[in-house]
């Protein structure tokens, strides 16, 4: 499991619930007021075997005004080389 996945879902089930707003790094801001606006996908497969990283959604789902909803990706980091480079 990604560290920032398992961050969100131990914020987004603590009890009692504090609604709280994502950050992306996009600067997207994506408010959770309740539990019930994200949600998360399972661990384990239709047949309840637990997923190989690999194959687990990089992802969750937060909804929005009315039938509006975002999947948010997480994103693994690159290695620290790869940001060394100047773009011009």
């Amino acid at each position: 499991m990604h560290p920032k996945e398992r961050e969100i879902r131990e914020i987004a089930t603590k009890a009692p619930f504090f609604p709280f707003t994502l950050l992306t790094a996009g600067g997207e801001r994506y408010k959770v007021p309740t539990p019930d606006h994200i949600s998360f996908f399972p661990d384990t497969d239709e047949d309840g075997v637990l997923q190989i990283e690999e194959e687990r959604a990089q992802c969750f789902i937060v909804f929005r005004k009315g039938v509006r909803q975002r999947l948010l990706f997480l994103i693994r980091s690159r290695p620290s080389t790869w940001g060394a480079h100047r773009i011009r």
